[in-house]
């Protein structure tokens, strides 16, 4: 009998460490798909589920720039085509309401996980505006490449988005001061090019394409339209939805109508 009983305390003991060493196995695998996907630094730059419009994302420095002064939490996540949660927080990691202002530093939180801190153009000071102090620190930092040393404000202080910081970013930012100025300074777009002239889709299936306009400062709005939104429908991003078979054009033209890109959707 004591024999017996030997055996099945051993066999429970055995019953319970298995359930023990399961219940951990499932949670470092669940962390660990989590983390194996949200730190692949191409995942969220091309997975169709994370996708951000307008903005640059450098997945290498989790950076997301060319945010425009004025910009709301809301208008910024609106911005971002996910099925991720999503948070801005300030540099003390609270949550920031959605009718505030972005500011530059402050951080875009993917699943509890990921970071992105955020750069406002033209916010070098990071209090989410734009004014003659930023303006003092870029000219300072064109003259001896002193007072903006963090990646981050160092995108901010490239006003005009053209990849460098020069004396135009000071101008611009100096006639966006100037109200009378910025009515008359609407930079027309020039050209646009689409990331796809011809595609084909499956039903139902949805896809994005991408717009570069130039020049890379033009302030003037794309509005996207199609030929047939029985077949295909566009929203204001690009972002595609086939929506019953056949073929259809969906096409970005400028506000002004004078410069437009197509691409040939087939479902």
């Amino acid at each position: 009998m004591k024999k017996i009983k030997r055996i099945r305390l051993t066999i429970v003991f055995i019953i319970v460490l298995f359930m023990i060493g399961f219940l951990c196995y499932l949670g470092i695998y669940k962390e660990y798909i989590n983390k194996s996907i949200l730190d692949n630094n191409d995942y969220l730059a091309y997975n169709s589920d994370f996708y951000v419009y307008d903005y640059n994302t450098d997945n290498e420095k989790k950076i997301i720039s060319g945010i425009r002064p004025n910009t709301t939490v809301n208008d910024f996540l609106s911005n971002i085509d996910t099925t991720y949660n999503l948070k801005v927080l300030n540099s003390n990691n609270e949550e920031i309401n959605m009718n505030s202002l972005v500011h530059t530093g402050y951080i875009l939180q993917v699943n509890d996980i990921l970071n992105y801190k955020l750069s406002v153009l033209g916010d070098v000071l990071e209090d989410g505006k734009i004014g003659i102090e930023d303006a003092k620190l870029i000219s300072k930092y064109i003259v001896d490449k002193t007072g903006i040393n963090e990646d981050v404000k160092l995108l901010s202080a490239d006003y005009d988005k053209n990849g460098k910081v020069m004396v135009n970013d000071v101008a611009k930012i100096m006639c966006d001061l100037d109200s009378t100025c910025a009515k008359t300074r609407v930079v027309n777009i020039e050209t646009i090019t689409l990331s796809e002239s011809n595609v084909s889709i499956n039903y139902k299936d949805t896809m994005i394409l991408t717009k570069t306009v130039g020049p890379v400062d033009a302030s003037e709005k794309v509005i996207w339209t199609s030929s047939d939104e029985n077949i295909v429908q566009v929203n204001n991003m690009g972002k595609i939805t086939a929506v019953d078979v056949g073929e259809a054009v969906v096409t970005a033209t400028s506000a002004s109508g004078k410069v437009s890109a197509s691409c040939k959707v087939t479902v």
